[in-house]
């Protein structure tokens, strides 16, 4: 069956000798805590790392150990398609060292690799292109915030930001026309129309006042679980989140007159968007390191933190953890999106179900019943992407994981430095209506140990499956290549109106003929300091399409009565039109 062409168009610092170290949450922690048997999972990654080309080198501080907490973050990455050819590419952000290079070797620099015509291999892009970079990079965030269709890049990182247009050949530094320069420790950040008026604001989460010539407890180490290691982040002073409002083509500092100074500064690190009630209008979700996460509702022109009285600002025993990564999706099945959050090692990753607008009207912390949460409890995790790996019709869970302390290999602490990847596969919902997931570290991609840190998702071959891209901490980044036999699949390149031509905050619904009716939308941010494919696919399994109907900001519907399976389509606001992309 083919794509109509023709679619129906709706209108529409520290205070004792020892402070507190590390990145763990604060208070005693339990001893152990048996994982989870592992899946006899169907989900294949072929780890082809070593034929992608890319030899970028991701440097976080010097080679004689981490002993700041700068050092031990890391970078994520971001995938677009920089030079408009219709191949993915990949933005790596680079780091920096304190004492100097090793001699005879490059300083540190990020880098554009250029998707070559054999997918899974890549060219290193020209440095007049314009995205060889120094500087202690951190964050990479892909989106056309100018609305000419090209896609952009904003960077975050330590003492610095940058904000990326795209040209067509070759990329132009715009963070001062543009006002996107903020000052301290920048972390995640999200593209979103806060306000209404179609166009990207930029909300910009930090995480420590960190000063190089002064570190803290006098450049000495701090004690955890009785060994020396980097400081940080209890003793030092919390950075307070940044909103900056899109204002005719340029960025206004709007975070007291949008409500987003009602709460302490948190040390902030990984922000994803959700729209928790389904009004339409895009929330924020914040990972905050060893405090309380933050939920902010949109409410038409100001945002308010719900978190406490969601539910979802804390872990299972009403304690902090130590967010980092987060993502959202529905992963039980129910239309709603839910939350997922990493955290740090002998604590547990964090399920909340979306219960809004039903009996409970809250988030419901599900990891231990569902088993999404015991099988991370010796990791340390960073990253996390939520996609249907085998097109089945049921989202899994992929993480990133790796210590921050070099110091706690061959050491007592049933823990290492380089942790193998985690991936949760969703096994079905039980009679209680709960997701129920396995977990799987199969195959070298998987189970190789790293010091993983970001993580994105991107369809490298166009064969609608999610392969994964893992950055290393002081290493090349990790390269998987899906390949599950899988079910069907329906995937959507959305062309929104300009300015947000990227579609953000779109939503999808697809009618099949066995009754079930799966919903998607369009969200910015995820993962950890990386931004995936801007595609949409949605696995259908063995049901067969009836209808689907694609609602883009600012009230335009496209309904599509004829549906293909296992292709893309390209839907396109201001025409109405959808067309199949096919592959050569």
């Amino acid at each position: 069956m083919m794509w109509g062409v023709a679619a129906v168009v709706l209108a529409t610092a520290c205070d004792d000798a020892r402070p507190p170290a590390g990145m763990g949450p604060p208070g005693p922690q339990p001893a152990s805590r048996p994982a989870a048997p592992a899946s006899t999972s169907s989900i294949v990654f072929t780890d082809v790392s070593a034929t992608s080309g890319i030899d970028t080198v991701q440097t976080n501080g010097d080679p004689d150990g981490k002993w700041t907490i700068l050092e031990s973050l890391g970078q994520g990455a971001a995938v677009l398609d920089a030079n408009g050819d219709g191949r993915l590419d990949v933005f790596l952000p680079n780091g920096g060292t304190f004492r100097g290079k090793p001699e005879g070797v490059a300083t540190p620099r990020s880098a554009l690799w250029l998707g070559a015509e054999k997918p899974f291999t890549f060219t290193k892009a020209p440095a007049g292109f314009g995205l060889d970079l120094e500087g202690w990079f951190q964050g990479a965030y892909a989106a056309d915030v100018d609305g000419d269709r090209r896609t952009d890049l904003f960077l975050t990182g330590w003492k610095t930001t940058r904000l990326l247009l795209n040209r067509g050949d070759r990329f132009e530094d715009a963070t001062a026309t543009w006002g996107a320069a903020i000052d301290g420790w920048t972390s995640g950040a999200v593209f979103f129309d806060a306000d209404g008026d179609l166009d990207l604001d930029l909300f910009v989460a930090r995480y420590v006042v960190f000063d190089a010539e002064a570190l803290p407890n006098g450049g000495k180490p701090c004690d955890w679980r009785g060994i020396a290691v980097a400081c940080g982040p209890h003793g030092l002073v919390a950075e307070t989140d940044v909103f900056l409002r899109n204002v005719g083509g340029r960025f206004e500092d709007a975070t007291k007159a949008f409500g987003f100074d009602r709460v302490p500064p948190r040390y902030g690190l990984g922000v994803v968007t959700i729209d928790i009630d389904g009004d339409g209008d895009l929330d924020l979700y914040v990972a905050n390191d060893s405090q309380p996460n933050d939920l902010w509702e949109n409410r038409g022109g100001t945002f308010v933190n719900v978190a406490d009285k969601l539910g979802c600002d804390l872990g299972e025993g009403g304690r902090p953890q130590a967010g980092m990564g987060v993502d959202c999706g529905d992963l039980d099945l129910d239309g709603r999106p839910d939350l997922v959050v990493t955290n740090f090692e002998h604590d547990t990753n964090t399920l909340y179900l979306n219960r809004i607008g039903g009996r409970v009207a809250a988030f419901l912390d599900a990891g231990s019943i569902s088993g999404f949460s015991p099988p991370s409890f010796p990791d340390l995790a960073w990253g996390i992407r939520i996609a249907d790996f085998d097109s089945n019709g049921r989202p899994d869970v992929l993480i990133a994981n790796g210590h921050i302390y070099p110091q706690v290999d061959g050491t007592a602490l049933e823990t290492s430095y380089r942790q193998p990847m985690l991936l949760l596969e969703h096994l079905g919902n039980g009679g209680d209506g709960l997701p129920r997931f396995g977990a799987s570290r199969r195959g070298a991609f998987l189970g190789t140990p790293r010091c993983g840190r970001g993580l994105l998702l991107a369809d490298f071959d166009d064969d609608g499956d999610d392969d994964a891209l893992m950055t290393v901490l002081d290493g090349k980044p990790a390269l998987g290549r899906n390949d599950t036999p899988g079910g069907s699949w329906i995937g959507f390149v959305l062309e929104g109106s300009a300015p947000n031509t990227d579609a953000i905050g779109a939503t999808i619904e697809v009618t099949l003929d066995d009754g079930r009716v799966v919903k998607a939308r369009r969200d910015s941010g995820g993962g950890f300091y990386s931004t995936s494919d801007p595609r949409m696919r949605i696995g259908i399994g063995t049901g067969k399409p009836t209808s689907v109907c694609v609602r883009f900001p600012g009230g335009r519907t496209v309904v599509l009565p004829k549906v293909e399976t296992d292709c893309y389509v390209r839907v396109n606001a201001d025409t109405g039109t959808a067309l199949p992309i096919r592959r050569p």
